[in-house]
């Protein structure tokens, strides 16, 4: 059951914050693939620690960053161009989504750290564990889609050169990238 973290794709050196942001999105698949194999696991298998400590790791570290390149970077330099209907509606979804992606976060983060340093404590939260999980990843079902249809091509189709490369400096700087 460990998740298989393999490699940044090409993506990961793009100078397109679209790009970036759709590896941001393959991580977060990954580490949701993980988290759901975690829920159903034998409450014996070895890998529970191990996983549980990765995906932890994932979304109370990585994941808030990819949250402020979104409510930060992106959100507020779409919201500055002229949209209607349907795009200004997908770009204040955007963010407001994150609300309850945190709120169920904030549920499933102590499971995880508790898992990662007690993995015997599997049988005692799976259920809750499911259920969290499950509601988790249906949000992120909703979330990823509605912004790779409709934000991230806005992102290219809307925002000029710079603004874009102003926004890829953002995002590496907050990963301590600046290069």
């Amino acid at each position: 059951m460990p998740i298989a973290l393999g490699r940044l794709s090409r993506r990961a050196s793009s100078s397109e914050p679209a790009e970036l942001l759709l590896e941001c999105h393959d991580r977060i698949r990954q580490h949701m693939r993980g988290a759901v194999a975690l829920s159903t696991a034998s409450a014996d298998d070895p890998a529970v620690s191990a996983t549980a400590e990765a995906v932890h790791r994932y979304f109370s570290v990585a994941l808030p960053l990819h949250s402020e390149d979104e409510d930060a970077s992106v959100g507020p330099r779409l919201r500055a161009t002229p949209l209607t209907g349907e795009a200004a509606s997908a770009v204040a979804a955007m963010t407001a989504q994150h609300a309850d992606i945190d709120a169920a976060l904030a549920r499933l983060l102590p499971m995880w750290a508790r898992l990662a340093s007690e993995p015997a404590s599997l049988a005692e939260l799976r259920e809750a564990l499911i259920s969290d999980t499950m509601h988790f990843d249906a949000l992120w079902a909703v979330h990823l889609d509605l912004e790779e249809r409709i934000v991230f091509p806005l992102v290219t189709a809307r925002l000029d050169d710079s603004t874009r490369a102003d926004i890829v400096r953002e995002m590496r700087a907050r990963r301590g990238n600046t290069a």
